[in-house]
């Protein structure tokens, strides 16, 4: 065993044969056969219930795909939500079914992959879409918060992506992941600390993914929303108007109240949208979630099947690679 030089990491040694196979599918492998695909084009969409990932259900289900759409159970309206979105796609003759459960634990995602193929018999997509978010100035962040925030956006993803990665080997089949990542996860962003590192987590682990899983025919690839109409921008808006008020209190920050108070009438969202479409997006529109289900289902289809490894925004211009 040894160490890196300046660093006590210690390094264990790769055994000759597990050396001699690494180097010879680095760089002697011949072309390779694509791996045959499922069956059928069935896919299991995380946070389904509402906004982006309803969406995406709807794309999805419309290009042919058979679905498990996954979000929390809980007393509040998600379950509804959640069997209300899988009864319109049946009535539009689509096939969907729902299946609560808590990403954060991985008996959990195995309870749902076991769920979606006791109903399909295999699986050729995940969309690891669930997230959540909370906004406030760093020094005020609670630590258990903060881990609230990575477990699902991070580790719930990484989940997700294991189960489903595991599940194409078993099957022989090829496969793509595809995960949640946001235009925070390019920059970080004031306000949005703990969220601004999930994400840019998630481009990390999806690319890790990537790159370890491509001899398997397994992509993995992640997009980028900008400013998106959804529930998740209530709990942004309510932060910066937090925020807002201690300005206010604290004599500093005229100028954006005097934004604020321009636009009363306005609710916190639509004056959080609109000034931040306003501030950054050249298009000068906020996105909806459509325009975000459109990236995923080209990202779900055979014409990405060359593609991974990638982070794409669907933000509107905000940030251009």
């Amino acid at each position: 065993m040894s160490t890196l030089r300046h660093l006590s990491i210690p390094l264990h040694p790769i055994s000759k044969p597990l050396r001699a196979t690494f180097l010879r599918r680095r760089f002697l492998s011949t072309q390779q056969p694509p791996k045959p695909k499922a069956p059928i084009k069935s896919a299991i969409i995380t946070g389904a219930a509402r906004g982006i990932g309803r969406a995406t259900a709807h794309r999805l289900a419309a290009d042919g795909y058979v679905l498990t759409l996954n979000d929390l159970s809980s007393s509040s309206s998600s379950d509804d939500a959640l069997t209300t979105l899988c009864n319109d796609l049946q009535s539009l003759g689509h096939s969907a079914h729902p299946f609560h459960a808590d990403i954060t634990t991985p008996t959990s995602v195995s309870a749902l992959l076991s769920s979606h193929l006791s109903v399909y018999g295999s699986l050729s997509c995940m969309i690891a879409n669930a997230g959540i978010v909370a906004a406030a100035p760093l020094l005020s962040v609670n630590p258990n918060d903060f881990l609230h925030i990575l477990e699902t956006n991070v580790i719930g993803v990484f989940n997700c992506y294991r189960a489903a990665a595991e599940q194409f080997i078993k099957q022989g089949t090829s496969g793509k992941l595809i995960g949640a990542s946001s235009v925070a996860g390019l920059r970080g962003q004031p306000l949005l600390g703990p969220y601004a590192t999930s994400k840019f987590a998630v481009r990390g682990l999806t690319q890790s993914f990537a790159a370890e899983l491509a001899g398997e025919g397994i992509t993995a690839n992640a997009y980028a929303p900008g400013v998106v109409e959804t529930g998740m921008w209530d709990t942004i808006a309510e932060g910066f108007v937090r925020v807002e008020e201690m300005m206010r209190k604290a004599g500093k920050g005229e100028k954006e109240m005097e934004d604020v108070e321009a636009a009363e009438g306005e609710g916190a969202k639509a004056r959080t949208i609109k000034k931040f479409t306003d501030a950054l997006v050249p298009l000068k529109r906020h996105s909806t979630p459509e325009d975000v289900a459109g990236l995923v289902g080209f990202l779900a289809s055979e014409g990405a099947d060359y593609i991974t490894g990638q982070t794409y925004a669907v933000d509107g211009g905000i940030y251009f690679t």
